[in-house]
């Protein structure tokens, strides 16, 4: 996370997450009472683990099943 630059822009992470045809996260994941059922409501993940983790969640969503 270090090597990543500039910082963390909530609004632009808001968009990816709703955007229909980049980052498709909303198609399964609900955040903030928006999206699908299908998998975890991602509304709290920031109080669930630190940076590192959600990083590693989105990099290998696959590795854990919540």
């Amino acid at each position: 996370l270090d090597a990543l630059p500039g910082q963390p822009d909530p609004e632009a992470g808001r968009r990816l997450f709703f955007h229909t045809k980049v980052a498709l996260c909303a198609s399964c994941h609900r955040h903030s009472g928006r999206g699908t059922v299908l998998g975890p409501d991602l509304t709290l993940i920031a109080r669930q683990g630190g940076r590192e983790d959600i990083l590693r969640s989105i990099l290998e969503p696959h590795r854990e099943v919540a």
